[in-house]
């Protein structure tokens, strides 16, 4: 437990792009001492037609996620603007969410890759409460409604979320809790908004599409500190 209360603030660090730059991301991680910890696909929900005007080469996305200190934050997305042009319109996003806690050996590993005293004294000056400027909204639905529930999201500010197959797992008693029958296959719908316009898009898609509708909907929202590729 001590090696935990020394290590530096961590973000999971997640990238949304096409196909087209999966091979760049996993170098970008590399060079940086980040191996890729998972990837995965899902289909974004920007309508075909305009995909050419974004600069998007299909409409399948590439999700990686990786665990890193918040002091390697910076370098990384600086790296991503380089190699990626997430700057521009259309090529993707990359954004951290807070990691409140792992185990101790990742924790050990990046600290010997990133150095324990600039990490504990960035563990110092962070220390405070933090303003998030934007949020990610999950929605897990029974499949078969990305496309209502992105139109009702699109309505309350939103513009597009990415669209992953996931299975719902529980005891029949924990579903009776819910109200919801043991349905396995299920999707998952996520985006990016400001802060600013979240519980209207939560508030949205719950009244449209929640627990007491057919697509059964369960909507969260978990913080966003650091984004780039979101168009203001």
């Amino acid at each position: 437990m001590e090696e935990m209360k020394k290590s530096a603030p961590l973000r999971m660090l997640v990238t949304i792009t096409d196909t087209s730059r999966q091979k760049i991301i996993e170098k970008v991680l590399e060079e940086a001492g980040l191996p890729v910890a998972y990837q995965l696909r899902g289909i974004g929900t920007v309508k075909s037609e305009i995909l050419k005007i974004m600069g998007l080469s299909d409409n399948v996305r590439i999700l990686t996620f990786a665990v890193v200190p918040r002091s390697a934050v910076s370098a990384v997305f600086g790296r991503m603007s380089q190699e990626l042009k997430l700057k521009d319109r259309g090529t993707g996003i990359a954004f951290t969410i807070p990691v409140n806690g792992t185990q101790t050996f990742l924790a050990r590993r990046l600290n010997e890759r990133f150095g324990e005293e600039t990490m504990e004294k960035e563990n110092t000056q962070t220390s405070g409460k933090k303003e998030y400027e934007n949020a990610m909204v999950l929605i897990i639905a029974n499949q078969g409604y990305n496309s209502e529930i992105m139109a009702a999201a699109r309505e309350a500010g939103a513009y597009g979320g990415t669209v992953m197959k996931c299975r719902r797992q529980g005891t029949e008693k924990a579903m009776n809790f819910l109200g919801i029958s043991l349905q396995e296959e299920q999707e998952m719908i996520t985006l990016i908004v400001p802060k600013e316009i979240k519980h209207d898009v939560m508030q949205a898609v719950t009244e449209k599409w929640g627990i007491r509708s057919e697509a059964k909907a369960v909507v969260v929202s978990l913080p966003v500190d650091e984004v780039m590729g979101i168009q203001k």
